[in-house]
C-alpha cells in the first residue's frame, strides 16, 4: 500500500497539542501503479499534559483508513494494534 497524507498541528492553551491527518490528492506526486494507494480517511493524535507533571503527557491516536481493496483479515489484525505505536517508534528521533 501507498499513503499521500497531509498533517495540521495546532498547539493548546494547556500545553496539549493535536495533529490532524488525511489523505490528498496532489498532481505533483502522482499514486504508482505498482502500489494501491490507500484513503486515511482522517485521524491523528491528541497530545495532553498530565495533571502535576513538567514532562510527561497523554496521546491518543485515531483513525480511519480504507485500504481500497481486500486485505486479509490475518493481516489486517496483526497491523491494526501496531498502529497506535507509531510515534514511539519516532522517539530516538527527538
Amino acid at each position: 500500500r501507498d499513503l499521500l497524507l497531509v498533517g495540521r498541528l495546532r498547539f493548546q492553551e494547556d500545553g496539549g497539542a493535536m495533529v490532524s491527518m488525511n489523505s490528498i490528492e496532489y498532481t505533483g506526486m502522482p499514486a504508482d501503479p505498482q502500489y494501491v494507494r490507500g484513503n486515511f480517511v482522517e485521524g491523528g493524535y491528541i497530545v495532553r499534559p498530565k495533571p502535576r507533571t513538567n514532562n510527561e503527557f497523554t496521546i491518543t491516536w485515531m483513525g480511519c483508513f480504507d485500504p481500497r481493496g481486500w486485505v486479509p483479515t490475518f493481516v489486517a489484525n496483526m497491523l491494526a494494534p501496531q498502529q497506535g505505536l507509531t510515534l514511539a517508534r519516532v522517539k530516538h528521533f527527538l
